[in-house]
């Protein structure tokens, strides 16, 4: 009895003993592995990413009167006037251009109108001035009363003001920056919808603020 007693001790002695042997090993795997892992250092608040915004990459710009090629464009942002010019086909052999400002940069949504030179048939057309953004030209803006003392024919005077219900072709076309092309606009809006006021001019296409401001004093609606 006491011999088989021996022997059980011994061989949970012996067992006890491999036990502790296979713990240290596998807690030197643990730590291998531990040390292996790379570290990662955390992000500071001056080092996070800073949030982008699409940059614009093009504006439009339409352009019309005296070119060869009239339309809206897109252009890059540091376009230059002379630049959509050239996109344009290039100004007609009617066009007066001595006032606009070729190297003034182009701005997003604009219009750039290339006025046509006076005629004897038409020498009151309208300058570059009148028709376009202050930037675009070399004189800049010219205020309404200066533009109808100096500009504006005495038959189109605010007491013979040209009828926009009642007005020809070619009453219309005297008009300054009115052509055959815009006197059939306002013909063929009137035929759809005659004029109730004058502030109506505006929806006829290719009439906005700043052709308003010139024909505004010279055009009625009786």
């Amino acid at each position: 009895m006491d011999k088989r007693w021996r022997s059980l001790r011994r061989y949970f002695l012996s067992m006890m003993v491999v036990g502790s042997f296979q713990g240290c090993d596998e807690d030197q795997s643990i730590a291998q592995s531990a040390e292996s892992v790379p570290m990662v250092a955390p992000l500071s608040a001056g080092s996070a990413p800073a949030p982008t915004t699409p940059a614009t990459t093009t504006i439009q710009v339409e352009i019309q009167g005296a070119v060869q090629r009239p339309g809206a464009y897109e252009f890059p942002p540091d376009t230059r006037l002379y630049e959509a010019l050239q996109r344009a086909g290039g100004a007609t052999p009617a066009a007066e251009i001595r006032d606009l400002n070729v190297a003034a940069p182009l701005h997003d949504g604009s219009v750039l109108t290339v006025p046509e030179q006076n005629t004897p048939e038409a020498p009151y057309r309208a300058t570059a001035a009148q028709l376009n953004p202050s930037a675009y030209t070399r004189s800049g803006w010219i205020e309404r009363e200066a533009s109808s003392q100096t500009n504006a024919p005495a038959n189109l005077s605010a007491s013979a003001c040209v009828d926009l219900n009642r007005a020809t072709s070619a009453e219309l076309e005297e008009l300054p920056g009115v052509g055959p092309k815009t006197a059939e606009k306002i013909i063929r809006y009137r035929e759809q919808q005659p004029f109730a006021s004058v502030e109506d001019l505006r929806n006829v296409q290719g009439i906005g603020d700043t052709r308003m401001e010139t024909l505004g004093p010279l055009v009625c609606v009786e």
